[in-house]
């Protein structure tokens, strides 16, 4: 008797000697795909979790069985992120009703004289990756490309400029200016 078969009828043995088989091919492909260690085991382990409570309406003469639980991993990485996506969704709708009931406030105590003296403060590189980045609209790769630097280097430039922008101003418009824009 195959094990499969065994599985679809409740072997526990059969089931253990199926996981240790085909676990970590199983988890090594969510985590190509998720690159997040802590998200692959569970979504592995909800597959085989699964796997175990429909033990009974499995085909046992499947004959990719393992395929099929490639196909199982695969739809609920998709699932994942379409979640992450409406949370981003609902974060971003959230923060952008939040800033138009505060964008009249936030114009009578941030003047843009202000703004510019607080970008001016910034050491030179920073300022040139806010502006390429925040003003310009360009991704972290295009200004590391015009910059000649890595696009790591970008981005700890902007979190070091964001970084000296906030401990010399605490207008909320800053931080509306910087998250805003691009």
């Amino acid at each position: 008797m195959s094990i499969i078969k065994k599985l679809v009828v409740g072997d526990k043995v059969a089931f253990e000697k199926f996981y240790f088989d085909t676990h970590s091919k199983l988890y090594a492909f969510a985590l190509k795909r998720t690159n997040n260690k802590a998200l692959s085991i569970e979504i592995v382990q909800e597959a085989y979790i699964t796997l175990w409570s429909k033990k009974h309406t499995i085909d046992p003469f499947r004959e990719k069985f393992e395929s099929y639980l490639f196909s199982c991993i695969r739809n609920a990485i998709i699932q994942e992120y379409k979640r992450k996506l409406r949370e981003q969704e609902a974060a971003i709708h959230f923060s952008e009703a939040r800033l138009a009931n505060e964008a009249p406030e936030i114009q009578d105590k941030f003047s843009s004289r202000t703004l510019i003296t607080l970008l001016e403060s910034l050491p030179y590189r920073q300022k040139e990756v806010i502006d390429l980045v925040k003003l310009q609209g360009y991704s972290y790769r295009q200004a590391a490309t015009i910059l000649g630097i890595s696009e790591r280097t970008v981005e700890t430039h902007l979190r070091s400029a964001i970084k000296n922008l906030r401990s010399k101003s605490d207008h909320l418009a800053l931080y509306v200016f910087l998250f805003t824009l691009a």
